[in-house]
């Protein structure tokens, strides 16, 4: 197969591929005091959907994960997925949990430079697999930015 085909090929596997997890930037809050800056990151999760719990995952069962790029304005001093209510599902007659609907992501930011902060955007990547009342897809990444 030639280089052009298999670039044709992923850029429509690309493209094809359905995000089962949206950023709700309207949600999102910003709480600075003077110790530090406070992000709550809003998602909601397709209707019909689960993602996989952050924690205590099935062994072969991929857990959703978020991660930020370091950034010269911040240290991240913590960092945690918020979950109001965990779903569970059966595995094989065992229980296990699930992220539906939506949830948080909280993080707490330390100036290292109060005049860059200002202008910096917090970027991140959430990974996470979903699955429907039939199947698991193959894991996906979210990337986002937040204006601070």
């Amino acid at each position: 197969m030639s280089f052009f085909k298999q670039i044709l090929i992923t850029f429509l596997f690309l493209q094809l591929q359905t995000d089962f997890v949206a950023l709700d930037n309207d949600l999102t809050e910003i709480n600075i005091n003077d110790a530090y800056t406070e992000v709550i990151i809003s998602f909601s999760i397709e209707p019909g959907y689960h993602i996989q719990s952050d924690k205590d995952v099935p062994e072969n069962i991929i857990p959703s994960s978020i991660i930020f790029e370091p950034s010269s304005a911040f240290s991240i001093s913590l960092q945690q997925l918020l979950v109001p209510a965990y779903d569970t599902i059966y595995l094989d007659k065992i229980p296990h949990e699930v992220i539906s609907h939506e949830f948080q992501a909280k993080v707490q930011l330390r100036p290292l430079d109060s005049k860059k902060l200002t202008t910096e955007k917090l970027k991140g990547v959430l990974t996470y697999q979903a699955c429907d009342n039939r199947k698991c897809y193959f894991p996906r990444d979210l990337k986002f930015e937040i204006a601070l």
